[in-house]
C-alpha cells in the first residue's frame, strides 16, 4: 500500500522563491548559460507565451539547471533544489500556475539583473549562514526534503556561494529501496 507523504505547510512556496532567485542569480552569475530572467529574455518570452512567461522562464532555467546541479553531485540518487520529491515537485508546479506564481513574478521582476536585490531576497529566506560553499554540499537524507529548516539552510548555501563566487550544490541523499 503507498503511503501518504504529508508536506509541511510552507515547504512549496520557499521552494518556489528559492528555486527563482537562484534561477535569477545563477543566470547572473553565470552558473548556467540561460538569460530567461533577464529583462530581455522575459520580454522575449512574453511575446511567445503572454500569460504564462514567468512560469515558461523558470521552466526553461530551472531545465537548463538540473543537469548541473545532477553533475556536481555525481549521483542520480539524491535530491536537490531543482530535482525535489516527487509530491513536493507537484506542489511548487500548482504553485507556479496560481497566484502566488503572479504575486511572486510582480515581487522579483524588478530585481531581475541585479545581483545585489536578488541576493537582498535570497538572504530573506535565510536562518543559517553556510560556512563552506564549494561543490556538493550534504543536507542529509531524505527526511530532510520535508523539513522547512533544510530550504532555509539551502538558501544559505546558495547564499553563501553567490557572496563567494563558488558554486555550491546542496542536496539530500535519496533513500535506497
Amino acid at each position: 500500500m503507498a503511503q501518504t507523504i504529508v508536506i509541511p505547510t510552507g515547504i512549496p512556496i520557499i521552494t518556489l522563491r528559492l528555486q527563482v532567485l537562484v534561477l535569477a542569480l545563477g543566470e547572473v552569475s553565470t552558473w548556467w548559460r540561460t538569460q530567461y530572467f533577464s529583462p530581455a529574455g522575459l520580454r522575449f518570452l512574453e511575446r511567445i507565451y503572454p500569460r504564462t512567461a514567468f512560469a515558461a522562464a523558470i521552466n526553461a532555467a530551472g531545465t537548463a539547471a538540473r543537469p548541473v546541479h545532477d553533475a556536481s553531485t555525481g549521483s542520480n540518487q539524491i535530491y536537490h533544489l531543482f530535482r525535489l520529491p516527487i509530491s513536493i515537485e507537484r506542489e511548487v508546479q500548482l504553485l507556479v500556475t496560481k497566484a502566488q506564481g503572479a504575486s511572486l513574478a510582480l515581487e522579483v521582476k524588478p530585481a531581475l539583473g541585479d545581483k545585489d536585490k536578488l541576493m537582498t531576497m535570497l538572504d530573506a529566506l535565510t536562518t543559517e549562514k553556510s560556512k563552506v560553499a564549494v561543490g556538493a554540499l550534504r543536507l542529509g537524507g531524505s527526511a530532510e526534503a520535508y523539513q522547512l529548516a533544510t530550504y532555509k539552510r539551502m538558501a544559505g548555501a546558495y547564499l553563501r556561494g553567490f557572496q563567494t563566487g563558488d558554486r555550491i550544490f546542496p542536496y539530500m541523499e535519496a533513500d535506497q529501496e
